[in-house]
């Protein structure tokens, strides 16, 4: 019969990321909050999503589907 224990106190693997940098995108965005533009944004390879902020601290995030 399996020791059943050994089910209940595994551990959970630790998860390795692998570093990488996001690639900085020249242009102007505008911000989704208020009307101000932005130069540059940030393009992130893996998770596939584009995002900046305006100098009043408004997040703006486009993700790829």
């Amino acid at each position: 019969m399996p020791n059943l224990n050994e089910f209940f106190d595994k551990k959970p693997e630790e998860v390795k990321e692998k570093p990488y940098e996001l690639e900085y995108l020249n242009g102007v965005r505008a911000c989704s909050k208020c009307d101000e533009d932005v130069t540059g944004a940030y393009w992130d390879p893996i998770e596939l999503f584009m995002s900046w902020k305006c100098s009043k601290g408004h997040d703006t995030v486009f993700r790829v589907v």
